[in-house]
């Protein structure tokens, strides 16, 4: 894969997270407006922080992953074949790791949040967010390793 490649995937991934993280942090904010004292907002508000928190570290990562990538590129041998340097591997497995866990923290808050509303709405999100979070293991796990 060329340095180009590499760098596009890690903005790809930047943008994800950003993306999800950017709703985490509105969801978060319009928890943290809502006048209920609620065991159940605390809950929710604590997984969309979870969740936005740990997606910016993934757009940071990322971010700078890629910048990297083309500027070690720029550096290296002219007619040589490219190699993803190795110290990104452990970066970048990590952040991977991170990324999933938290897209299961924002379908966490995402089930919770039914149930600041009803009991009923509070079933439905919560069956919504499981059946995802088995639909995203299924979209995933190829990419396990």
């Amino acid at each position: 894969m060329t340095p180009e490649i590499w760098a596009d995937l890690f903005r790809q991934l930047a943008f994800i997270s950003a993306l999800v993280g950017g709703f985490a942090f509105a969801f978060l904010g319009t928890l943290l407006t809502l006048p209920s004292r609620s065991r159940i907002v605390d809950w929710t508000a604590g997984m969309a922080l979870v969740t936005a928190a740990g997606l910016i570290i993934c757009v940071i990562g990322w971010t700078l992953m890629a910048s990297q990538v083309l500027i070690t590129a720029s550096l290296g041998p002219g007619g040589e074949e490219y190699r993803f340097p190795a110290a990104f591997n452990s970066t970048h497995s990590q952040l991977s790791q991170l990324f999933i866990v938290e897209m299961f923290f924002f379908l966490a808050s995402l089930g919770l949040s039914g149930w600041v509303r009803s009991r009923t709405l509070g079933i439905v999100s919560s069956i919504v967010a499981l059946v995802a979070a088995v639909i995203l293991m299924f979209v995933i796990s190829p990419f396990l390793h």
